[in-house]
């Protein structure tokens, strides 16, 4: 499945998005200073299954090197993702770096919580 359109950031929803036909993918976030927190990775039924969340994730990432983001996933979609592309290992915040997995270390899916979601296995 491929997208013509990139990856935009919608400001009124502090989401990145991208569309596929009538569908739209996309990332809730929040950002602090270099930070990206990706609170959640959304794919409408229609397109699940079909490597669309995968491709956005790809373009998103892109986008967050160009603007010399770190990345800190809050969304499990997102954070096995990442474990699983080495090549963007680099953009993932500090003590949430890992070399290949990720597991949840305490449930932080709200707004403005300060315990750190992943701890980096191995």
């Amino acid at each position: 499945m491929t997208a013509h359109n990139q990856v935009t950031y919608n400001k009124a929803k502090q989401r990145y998005e991208m569309p596929f036909g009538n569908l739209v993918v996309y990332a809730s976030v929040r950002k602090d200073k270099d930070t990206l927190y990706i609170d959640y990775v959304f794919a409408p039924q229609d397109l699940r299954g079909k490597g669309s969340a995968g491709e956005f994730m790809s373009k998103l990432m892109d986008v967050v090197r160009t603007e010399n983001l770190k990345v800190v996933p809050i969304c499990t979609y997102a954070a096995r993702w990442l474990g699983q592309h080495s090549k963007y290992q680099d953009l993932i915040s500090g003590e949430y770096r890992s070399c290949s997995s990720w597991t949840i270390r305490s449930p932080a899916r709200h707004k403005g919580s300060t315990n750190p979601p992943y701890r980096a296995i191995g």
